[in-house]
Parts: C-alpha cells; sequence; structure tokens
C-alpha cells in the first residue's frame, strides 16, 4: 500500500474505534486522499477526523460533505419514521433494513452514508403501501417485476421490497430458502440482529461477487461486530456454517482485523501476503459498489457462465440482454421513461436505445459493453480462483 491508502484506512479505523487521528506524514497527496473518500462516500467521516491538519483547499470540499451528510440523514429519519408511522396506523407490518439500522451503531450515524433506504413489506401489502407512498407525496420512479419497486421524495429515494433477496445467477438455493423465512425473525418492526448479520454477510458476498465492493460494506460489518453487544455469535457462526457462508465470513473477518483493528469473534483464516494485498488493492479500486474498476466488467458474465452448462450459449444471451434489456431494466432509467405502464412500448424504447447507442460519442463505449459478455476461459479461471481464495467457492 502507498502512505495515502495506509493513512486512509488508518483514519477509518480510528474513526469506528473512537480515536483521534494524527497525520503522520507532511508530503501526503491529499488529491488521493480525497479521491478515495468520494468513491467509498466516506468523504464525512475524512473530514471530522482530520478537520483539525486537512489543507484549507481540501477542507472547504470536505466539510461540504460533512453538513451534506447530516442534512440528508435527518431529512431521511424524518421520511422514514413518518412513512412507518403511517404504515403502523394502517396495520401494515414493516421494518427497515441495511443502512439506517446499521447506522446506528457507528459513533456517529449521520456519517454512514445512504443512498436510499430499504423498506420491507409482505408481498399482499405492497400495493397498499404504493398507494399510502403516493398519497405521501412520494413519486413512483419504477416497478421492476419481481424486484424493488422505487420512489422519490425531496431528493430522498425509498426502495420498497418484499423480499430480502431476488433471483440472480449467483445465488444459491440453500440462501434462497433461508431467507425466504424472514418474517420468522421480525419482531415488532425491527429484523432480530442475529439474523440480519448474517444477511448483511450474505449481500457483502452479492456486491463482492457481482460488480464488487467497497471499504463502507466492509465497515459495517466491522461496526456491528465491534458494538452489538448482544449478538449470539455461537448461533450466528452455526447458521454461516449451515449456509456454507462461513469461509467467507472468516475471510471477512481477518481483513477487517488487518484493516479496521476489530477483533473477530469466531476464528479467521490465515490470509497470506499476495491474497492480503491483492484483495485490499482491488477494493480501493472498486469504490463502494465497485463500478470505479474496470476489472469486475466481466463478472457477470462470468457468474452466468459458471451456472450454465453451455458457456457460449450463455455468453450470447448475455449480450442479447445487453443489447435488447427487458422492461425492468429500461424503466429505472429515465430516458425511457415514455415506457412506464405501456409495455408494447418496449421494441420502440429498444429501437431508440440503438439510434443512440450508434452516436458517435457512444459507439465505442457501447461496443465494448456488448463485448464484455463475452469472456475467455483464462478470465473464468482467473476469476474462479479468486473466489476460492476468498473462501466463496471450493
Amino acid at each position: 500500500m502507498i502512505p495515502e491508502q495506509l493513512f486512509f484506512l488508518n483514519l477509518l479505523s480510528d474513526h469506528i474505534n473512537r480515536r483521534k487521528t494524527t497525520c503522520f506524514s507532511e508530503s501526503f497527496d491529499w488529491n488521493k486522499i480525497l479521491y478515495y473518500a468520494q468513491i467509498h462516500q466516506v468523504e464525512g467521516i475524512v473530514y471530522y477526523q482530520c478537520k483539525n491538519f486537512l489543507p484549507d483547499e481540501f477542507k472547504i470540499c470536505l466539510e461540504d460533505k460533512y453538513g451534506s451528510s447530516l442534512s440528508i440523514y435527518a431529512n431521511q429519519e424524518y421520511y422514514i419514521r413518518k412513512i412507518k408511522s403511517k404504515l403502523n396506523a394502517a396495520h401494515i407490518e414493516c421494518f427497515v433494513v441495511k443502512g439506517f439500522p446499521v447506522a446506528s451503531y457507528y459513533p456517529f450515524p449521520p456519517l454512514r452514508t445512504m443512498g436510499d433506504t430499504d423498506l420491507v413489506v409482505h408481498l399482499e401489502d405492497r400495493q397498499r403501501v404504493h398507494e399510502i407512498l403516493l398519497e405521501q407525496g412520494y413519486v413512483n420512479e419504477s416497478c421492476s417485476e419481481g424486484k424493488e419497486w422505487v420512489y422519490f421524495i425531496d431528493k430522498y429515494v425509498l426502495e420498497l421490497h418484499y423480499g430480502l433477496i431476488y433471483s440472480e445467477a449467483i445465488n444459491s438455493k440453500i440462501h434462497e430458502e433461508y431467507f425466504f423465512k424472514y418474517w420468522d425473525y421480525v419482531h415488532n418492526g425491527v429484523l432480530d440482529w442475529n439474523y440480519h448479520f448474517i444477511y448483511l454477510i450474505l449481500h457483502l458476498r452479492k456486491h463482492l461477487m457481482n460488480r464488487g465492493v467497497g471499504f463502507r460494506q466492509f465497515l459495517d460489518i466491522a461496526v456491528i461486530t465491534r458494538n452489538n453487544i448482544e449478538l449470539n455469535w455461537g448461533w450466528i457462526e452455526e447458521q454461516l456454517v449451515k449456509l456454507n457462508l462461513v469461509e467467507f465470513s472468516r475471510t471477512v473477518f481477518a481483513l477487517n482485523e488487518s484493516w479496521f483493528d476489530v477483533m473477530s469473534p469466531i476464528q479467521i483464516r490465515d490470509l497470506d501476503i499476495p491474497f492480503f494485498d491483492l484483495a485490499t488493492e482491488q477494493i480501493f479500486k472498486n469504490g463502494v459498489f465497485g463500478l470505479d474498476n474496470y476489472d469486475n466488467k466481466d463478472n457477470f458474465t462470468v457468474n452466468n457462465v459458471r451456472k450454465s452448462n453451455h458457456s457460449k450459449f450463455s455468453m450470447f444471451v448475455s449480450a442479447v440482454h445487453l443489447v435488447f434489456p427487458d422492461y425492468s431494466s429500461l424503466i429505472t432509467d429515465p430516458k425511457y421513461s415514455f415506457i412506464k405502464g405501456k409495455k408494447w412500448l418496449l421494441p420502440f424504447a429498444w429501437i431508440y436505445r440503438i439510434i443512440r447507442g450508434s452516436k458517435k460519442d457512444h459507439l465505442s463505449r457501447n461496443v465494448s459493453t456488448v463485448k464484455s459478455a463475452f469472456v475467455s476461459k483464462e478470465t473464468i479461471n482467473k476469476r474462479e480462483e479468486y473466489l476460492k481464495q476468498w473462501g466463496l467457492i471450493e
């Protein structure tokens, strides 16, 4: 790691361990530290830990982000309390997962940034909740079939779910069955934290195996490990073994010990130096959801090929889907909002998309995207080896 990366991890560790951060070098390239803060969406934490010695030009930028984090969190808290109150009054069972509950374990919750709030309801209540949200002034952005419904109000985003996981290539049947029973673990509008923690591990796995994952998701695991003293680690480890997630979890805990100085509650894996260096480098490059790392461009295709018995056909199908996305995918893009509620317009949206994609400023990027649907055996083998090192496959 370069000095800026080591300092970045140190300040994150200081924050979750409630320690003061000191600047151990006067020659830092603060542009690099600002870049890591931005792509991992921890600008507020960097400002909070470093405000006493930040160079003026960076202090101004990060101070704005810090203030924005406080304001956004306050608005999100207001809206989620309000809608939960409305749903409770209508006798509709619901709970919030991931972001908001996780933030409560951070030393300063508003600095745990969230792009949206994930609200979970029963499938049979979803239409009623939809109507209540519209009555409250929310604007419905998408109603994807089989996935979340997305709403906006005053720059605040709410995702309405009826499940914790959805169908995708990386799924295991045992995971789908286990997380289909999540209502058994909901009490008084709160998801049991032992079960919730296992879900966070699975969610981390999902992002790592798809687009990629950044340090914020590892921080989530670290702060809950450190600060939720009521977790039953014996039960959690038993469930992780049943779900074939224990080796991956041991890898995550080992990395969190090294990165953030948070001791593992279960036995960790011995990480060899080459893997530790590679994993750390990849997480730095990924950004919060892996979108900043070009190395992740083949992950979706590799996942589909690994699950298929006919690799070439799977690649062809992936390419077709990239050129002709389904309705639920297109509807989330504002450029194709004209097809909302009008599936018969989907072919026209494809034509419009192809025309837009053929323009000079889009053509090379779109050709590259289609090519990403075809991967070599070497790429597949390299990806499999990487996943084995993480403890994700045998």
